[in-house]
């Protein structure tokens, strides 16, 4: 867990002292809105895969309710 700033840095211990496990990385590239309907898109070139810190925060969004996609260039999308 790398931060440059000291506020967050001590925000970060405190929870961390308080039993939470706290991520600042992995999250998906953007985030789709549209009225009440959220998409979180993961973008990936033909060859790219998720790295594991990456799936950890898919995962955590997925358990709360969220969308969570990957998309790849050979999808069409992107």
């Amino acid at each position: 867990m790398r931060t440059g700033d000291v506020n967050e840095y001590a925000a970060m211990r405190q929870l961390i002292e308080e039993g939470y496990e706290v991520y600042k990385r992995g999250w998906p590239d953007f985030a789709a809105v549209k009225g009440d309907q959220i998409r979180f898109i993961e973008m990936k070139g033909p060859h790219g895969h998720v790295k594991s810190h990456q799936a950890k925060i898919a995962d955590i969004l997925r358990r709360a309710g969220c969308s969570v996609e990957v998309w790849k260039k050979e999808n069409g999308r992107g």
